[in-house]
């Protein structure tokens, strides 16, 4: 488990996190109250796309909404297509009506 809440990560450190995700083997990731905008989130959707071992993740509390209306929630649901994930939180995160109906929709496909 890596807990990184309250970080301050931000985009920056979003993008480091990708980096981490792709090249470990993590099972828990907490990154919820890190300032993380949708920049950050499409760091992540693209690490994500990719892991095989990520049971947990928790990004509650960012700004993932911000900057993308409309977008953001078909790109995190592009990513989120895994059958390993089994928690995901993903609350008080500014997306948009759009954002949350996109991302339903991928996620009941998975």
């Amino acid at each position: 488990m890596l807990n990184l809440s309250r970080c301050d990560i931000r985009d920056r450190g979003a993008k480091a996190i990708q980096i981490l995700i792709e090249r470990s083997s993590l099972r828990d990731l907490n990154l919820h109250w890190n300032k993380i905008t949708s920049k950050g989130a499409c760091y992540l959707a693209e690490a994500l796309k990719n892991t095989v071992t990520l049971k947990m993740l928790d990004l509650a509390w960012n700004s993932m909404g911000s900057g993308m209306e409309g977008k953001i929630g078909s790109i995190l649901g592009e990513a989120l297509q895994l059958d390993v994930l089994l928690h995901l939180d993903i609350s008080y995160n500014k997306f948009s009506k759009k954002d949350c109906l996109d991302l339903g929709d991928k996620l009941k496909e998975n």
